[in-house]
């Protein structure tokens, strides 16, 4: 029986579980995830170290801990596991998606934008690439490509409330305004505060609603 509590409190429920299988990778993973899902990187990141030094194989972990570098801003590390994801499955579209991610934020778009279209070869439904798609056509001022993308993805995951604040921004930006407002009060809607969220994108709209 997995208890309530296990859900109320997961890291106790991962130190529990590290006691009792010391050498799973599994649950060295399963910290690692709870301590980045909090933001505590530096303990994200000495936990995923621990499964991938217990089993070099398991390529998610490698993954995870490349995602702690990432979101330390250290891309050399990140790039470094990422690449080893790679060469034990090339053809895996969240493996190139992250790769794909670290040549955005190394201003290359050429590539990073290869690494996008690849995984999106493996499975067209994979939003993740769709949606990082979305952002380098809409830096590159492929307004048109953009939106195709993004809607795409919100008819994929339509829990994703960033595609809609994009959406929003990039029919701002188009002078499309009432579609603008439409997906910014489909995020109030959904509970979204967008006037803490995008202040300057409420406030430009204004003007453009019939209501005032």
């Amino acid at each position: 029986i997995i208890h309530s509590w296990h859900f109320k409190n997961p890291e106790n429920f991962w130190k529990k579980a590290i006691e009792g299988a010391p050498q799973s990778s599994q649950v060295y993973r399963g910290m690692g995830k709870v301590y980045y899902d909090r933001g505590d990187l530096a303990q994200a990141e000495v936990n995923f170290m621990k499964g991938v030094e217990l089993n070099k194989a398991e390529v998610n972990t490698v993954s995870d801990l490349g995602k702690a570098y990432e979101s330390k801003g250290d891309l050399v590390s990140a790039e470094r596991c990422y690449r080893k994801t790679l060469e034990v499955d090339s053809l895996q579209p969240m493996f190139l998606t992250d790769m794909a991610r670290i040549y955005e934020k190394k201003k290359d778009i050429v590539t990073a934008e290869r690494y996008y279209v690849k995984a999106i070869s493996r499975d067209p439904n994979f939003w993740q690439a769709k949606f990082g798609l979305g952002v380098l056509s809409y830096q590159t001022g492929r307004f048109a490509d953009a939106e195709r993308y993004w809607l795409d993805v919100a008819r994929i995951n339509p829990n994703y409330n960033d595609t809609y604040m994009n959406l929003a921004v990039l029919y701002y930006y188009v002078q499309r305004y009432d579609k603008a407002i439409e997906y910014l009060d489909l995020l109030k809607s959904k509970g979204v505060d967008v006037d803490k969220l995008n202040p300057g994108l409420v406030n430009s709209l204004k003007p453009y609603r019939k209501n005032g």
